[in-house]
């Protein structure tokens, strides 16, 4: 049976724990949610830290793992472990 490898978005979910590597096969976390626009992951490698990885950023997933095209270092000098930005809003 040939495993299910999807392109984005990443909604429908990525199933949370799902193991996530960057583009050089590094262990970089679990995901924790997902959404059509994020992928929501969690390093507990050093200190629980959370990062809103970019929809655009996800290279491939399958029933297995979710592959990043960002190495672990463009992920830790990212800004993803900020938050993802605010929704847009309507002008008044």
């Amino acid at each position: 049976m040939e495993a299910n490898v999807n392109k984005l978005p990443v909604d429908p979910k990525i199933p949370q724990g799902t193991v996530v590597y960057d583009a050089e096969g590094q262990l970089l976390g679990t995901v924790e949610d997902t959404t059509e626009a994020f992928l929501t992951m969690t390093d507990r490698r050093n200190k629980p830290t959370f990062y809103y990885i970019p929809a655009s950023e996800v290279d491939f997933w399958d029933d297995t793992q979710v592959r990043l095209k960002a190495t672990e270092e463009e992920v830790k000098l990212s800004a993803w472990s900020e938050g993802p930005p605010p929704e847009p809003t309507e002008p008044p």
